[in-house]
């Protein structure tokens, strides 16, 4: 790979994942307040109060849900740039010393 392609990938893993966690922790704090605005107004458990948040004002958190599915994705394409898989024959009785990079890439 080349020399600017691996740093720009490896600066997506380091510095773009950041905003992501962003991105979850307001769906997550947005969808908790609000539930527990409607638990405490209809008596229902969070569940049921977050379902029924939902089913209320669908176009808003829809969008909150596909934003969570966005993030899923993006985290699934960053996360396959560190899986690496290498096939090597062995002699019997001998070893192989594996060493974890993040900047090698396969051919």
């Amino acid at each position: 790979m080349e020399r600017w392609r691996r740093h720009a990938v490896d600066s997506l893993l380091a510095d773009g994942i950041q905003p992501l966690r962003g991105v979850v922790t307001a769906i997550v704090e947005e969808f908790s307040a609000c539930a527990s605005v409607v638990r405490t107004q209809t008596g229902r458990n969070l569940l049921a109060a977050t379902v029924l948040l939902i089913r209320r004002n669908t176009r808003r958190y829809g969008g909150y849900i596909i934003h969570f599915g966005i993030v899923v994705d993006v985290h699934g394409i960053a996360g396959g740039r560190i899986n690496q898989a290498r096939e090597m024959e062995m002699a019997k009785d001998s070893s192989i010393d594996m060493v974890l990079t993040t900047s090698s890439a396969p051919a």
